[in-house]
């Protein structure tokens, strides 16, 4: 195991690399524009054409609520570009020169390749392991027929059929000192 979570802070740049800056502050401008509008139509209108027209006074209590909610939507769009200002700082970026689509989109290409690389280097991790698994049955194996051939060898066949080790009959016969024996017969 690397020890990173693949799922680690900073994955939230994927959607983060869709928001735009610029169409966010263009989409309040807009909503702050026609809050003003319609503040100026209240105003306009401030005296009822009926005694049952309620526009004015239900338009109203709208507009208080939407003026709130504008509010706190403000503070939170001066929020976010705070923080991200912070985290382009953060990650050694000049904030002034880096735009936030543009550190987040590098943010998702980076996270992207560092998981193509922990993956890649996996797979070559469990190749090697795999060839190195390979070398040593290959090596078992060579031992293994090398131990049989030099038992073939060692093994020979007496005049009576029956299989004995060469080595194993020399190394007794010189222990035991027949090996001198055999050799004086032979010349006699």
């Amino acid at each position: 195991s690397s020890g990173i979570n693949a799922e680690w802070p900073l994955r939230p740049g994927e959607k983060a690399r869709r928001v735009s800056d610029d169409q966010l502050s263009k989409q309040l401008r807009g909503m702050k524009k026609s809050l003003t509008n319609l503040k100026k139509e209240l105003d306009f209108h401030k005296t009822p054409d009926s005694i049952d027209d309620r526009f004015g006074t239900e338009m109203n209590v709208f507009l208080e609520y939407a003026n709130e909610e504008y509010e706190k939507l403000e503070a939170t769009y001066t929020n976010m570009g705070k923080c991200v200002a912070e985290i382009i700082t953060f990650y050694g970026e000049d904030a002034k020169k880096t735009n936030a689509e543009d550190f987040f989109s590098d943010i998702v290409t980076f996270c992207n390749d560092f998981e193509t690389a922990r993956v890649e280097n996996a797979k070559m991790k469990e190749a090697k392991k795999r060839e190195e698994k390979q070398k040593e049955m290959k090596e078992k194996e060579k031992r293994r027929k090398e131990q049989k051939d030099k038992e073939r060898k060692n093994f020979i066949i007496d005049e009576q059929g029956e299989g004995e080790g060469v080595l194993d009959d020399l190394m007794d016969a010189l222990k035991t000192g027949q090996a001198y024996n055999r050799d004086n017969r032979r010349k006699q």
